[in-house]
């Protein structure tokens, strides 16, 4: 599971992690998602892709050179 996809997706991504887990995902926690998702507080989430603006493509393939491996498995593409 990344990270980005349990802020961007939060219903989807616990629904793939509660299946590979094979636990049902129980209605109060599938209200809480909702309630969570409609409130403003969740829409004000700082940007969590502003990195692949902010930070220098020296230093995205440094740290991609450098973390590869675990990167793949946690299902990220690497930039090129």
């Amino acid at each position: 599971m990344r990270f980005e996809d349990l802020i961007d997706f939060p219903t989807r991504t616990l629904l793939d992690v509660y299946g590979k887990l094979e636990v049902a995902l129980d209605t109060p926690v599938l209200d809480y998602l909702k309630s969570q998702a409609a409130s403003k507080k969740y829409k004000q989430t700082p940007d969590i892709h502003r990195w692949k603006t902010d930070m220098s493509k020296d230093k995205i393939s440094e740290i991609q050179k450098n973390c590869e491996e675990v990167l793949k498995k946690a299902g990220y593409t690497l930039m090129k």
